[in-house]
């Protein structure tokens, strides 16, 4: 007594009770509807060819092939990148001039006390924001001849520009 549920073999030689690979299963709408049901593991990538081999790895090969093809070594876009690198500093350092910092200084003094009396707390806070040390701050200062008057008792040291009297 034949006690199998399904049918012995074929005449091409495959059995019928086989379960073909996920490759062979795949797009074929009865694998996809029972497969789930069998628990059968589903092929994570769609062939592309008769090797089974993924669109992933082929997109790769190809590429390794135009890349063997052109006789590129990755030691040669890597040379080739440091050295538009290097160009491209020294091209941007020739336009950039570095201007001294006692130069600076005196612009952001004289723009900051062209409107009048300026606290020296606000501006020694202003200078840190320009990213000027004190030490400079105090050179532009003596540079420049900037008065420095006291408001009051409690009040604190207001710097200005000192002008030329009218006549002189």
């Amino acid at each position: 007594m034949d006690d199998s549920a399904f049918a012995r073999g074929l005449s091409n030689g495959n059995d019928i009770n086989d379960v073909p690979e996920a490759r062979q299963r795949l797009g074929n709408p009865f694998w996809d509807w029972c497969g789930g049901l069998l628990g059968l593991p589903g092929e994570r990538y769609e062939p592309v060819n008769n090797d089974g081999v993924s669109r992933e790895i082929a997109t790769i090969r190809a590429y390794e092939q135009r890349r063997a093809a052109a006789n590129v070594t990755l030691g040669d876009v890597v040379g080739q990148a440091a050295t538009e690198l290097v160009d491209g500093v020294k091209e941007v350092a020739a336009k950039v001039r570095r201007t001294p910092a006692l130069k600076c200084a005196v612009e952001f003094l004289s723009r900051v006390l062209d409107a009048g009396p300026v606290s020296e707390k606000e501006v020694a806070r202003l200078a840190q924001l320009e990213g000027l040390s004190a030490k400079t701050l105090k050179r532009a200062r003596a540079k420049l001849k900037v008065k420095a008057t006291k408001k009051g008792q409690r009040g604190g040291w207001f710097l200005s520009m000192t002008r030329a009297k009218e006549g002189q």
